[in-house]
């Protein structure tokens, strides 16, 4: 949160302390995950991982466009897309090799799964927001035309 501050040049953004942990998470994870019994074999875990990996990037790219507190992570990753004008991919890639090389340092594991996150993790919140964005400008653009994607369902602008 410290290093966006400095990036984005602003006051301290409060806001994203509320979106590091909650409770609601903390209770999810207790209820949900501590009592579920997944197969283990190598296959099943790396579809979960893989299908984590495509969730998160749809859903950060989603909530992105949202005007909610950003967590520090994304955060981030907007300060240093609109500081250096780079996209969001390169972004997030920067942020998450720097992240990776903290914790390769520090003695953390650093796997296949790490680097399949780090170098595809911002390919997918691009594509995903690219599309948010597409589809919210179509709506302020437009707001006429239903979002059914009927081609005859305009409504009248006439009484």
């Amino acid at each position: 949160m410290l290093a966006t501050k400095i990036i984005e040049r602003k006051r301290f953004q409060y806001g994203s302390m509320l979106a590091i942990r909650s409770i609601f998470l903390d209770i999810w994870m207790y209820l949900l995950f501590d009592h579920l019994k997944i197969a283990s074999s190598w296959e099943i875990r790396w579809l979960f991982f893989l299908l984590g990996t495509l969730g998160i990037g749809v859903g950060v790219g989603i909530y992105i466009e949202a005007k909610f507190p950003k967590s520090p992570v994304d955060g981030l990753m907007l300060a240093l897309q609109h500081r250096f004008h780079w996209s969001l991919n390169v972004s997030r890639i920067v942020e998450e090799l720097i992240g990776t090389l903290i914790g390769f340092f520090l003695g953390g594991p650093i796997g296949l799964g790490t680097l399949i996150i780090s170098l595809c993790s911002g390919k997918i919140i691009q594509f995903v927001n690219n599309k948010m964005k597409k589809m919210l400008n179509h709506e302020k653009i437009n707001p006429l035309v239903k979002s059914n994607s009927d081609p005859n369902s305009q409504i009248s602008a006439e009484p």
